[in-house]
């Protein structure tokens, strides 16, 4: 079965295309002469077009992500005191934290206060009426009907921002300490609780693995790698590899813009059959702001 490609892709502007750190943009704060991309978040549909994430009024979205139903889950925030300056970080003061599930028509099916002053929590995913987070030391649970909340397992190494949930197992990619590093694969059975961990050895050195995607039946996982030459660009690859032994099955490099900095904005990714996933990204323009879904393009890695 495929899987629905979710696009979350970050907006940036550079000032120039020598820029060597990408800015955050929105499209109301950009300077003349910006050159970059606009974020975008929502389903690419098997036609190419595209369904937008539908935006709950009042509320600013700190995460998202697509149920396999088509439907989304949101960690808001809201500003209780707007206008009062206070210190930003965990124990930040009078704000919201709603966790907000929307169907696949963006009719609200429940909605959860989850703030715990200096105890933030990260989305993970969704599964069989349950939200997963990340908060403290700990993956913990969420009934979306009751809300209450229950400690899962142990966060150990895993990192909320390299973790998911597909067709009932947790996953996290994690690079391990020291340069070239190999990368960590930790899979936990929902069901069970069975928590199996084994290495991969990516096919270069480089930062950690940034998007990632794991096959509807476990076997494999993809995600994208990029690493640096010095005096060149960066390149950024996509890496398929066997899930259960961790060896590598596979790799392809994005398309990059000639003379970038900046590598290819990758906004999502999918597995559209046991042997083939597909990448949606965006080539950095070498002049102007586009929006993500206006330049993105796909490509289909094979093992």
């Amino acid at each position: 079965m495929a899987q629905l490609l979710f696009i979350n892709a970050s907006g940036y502007t550079m000032l120039s295309a020598e820029a060597d750190k990408p800015q955050h943009i929105t499209a109301q704060n950009l300077p003349a002469g910006s050159v970059g991309i606009l974020g975008y978040a929502g389903i690419m549909l098997a036609d190419g077009s595209f369904k937008d994430f539908p935006r709950v009024p009042g509320i600013g979205t700190e995460e998202i992500i697509a149920t396999p139903g088509g439907g989304w889950v949101i960690r808001g925030l809201v500003d209780l005191a707007p206008g009062v300056s206070r210190e930003d970080g965990p124990c930040v003061s009078d704000i919201s934290t709603p966790l907000i599930v929307l169907d696949r028509n963006g009719t609200q099916q429940s909605f959860r206060e989850i703030h715990r002053q200096c105890h933030p929590a990260y989305l993970v995913g969704v599964h069989s009426g349950r939200a997963f987070l990340a908060r403290d030391n700990n993956f913990v649970t969420i009934d979306l009907a009751s809300g209450r909340e229950s400690v899962f397992k142990p966060l150990g190494p895993s990192l909320p921002a390299r973790s998911g949930i597909e067709d009932g197992t947790l996953y996290s990619l994690n690079a391990q300490a020291g340069q070239c590093a190999k990368l960590t694969l930790r899979t936990i059975e929902i069901a069970t609780g069975a928590d199996t961990s084994r290495e991969i050895t990516p096919p270069s050195c480089g930062h950690d693995a940034d998007r990632m995607r794991l096959s509807p039946d476990g076997r494999r996982i993809a995600f994208t790698y990029t690493a640096f030459t010095t005096g060149q660009g960066p390149t950024t690859t996509v890496v398929i590899a066997d899930a259960v032994t961790g060896a590598i099955l596979g790799s392809h490099p994005l398309p990059a813009s000639p003379g970038s900095r900046i590598s290819p904005i990758v906004g999502g990714m999918a597995w559209v059959d046991a042997d083939t996933v597909r990448v949606a990204y965006a080539v950095p323009p070498s002049e102007g702001v586009h929006h993500f879904r206006d330049i993105v393009e796909t490509i289909d890695v094979s093992t």
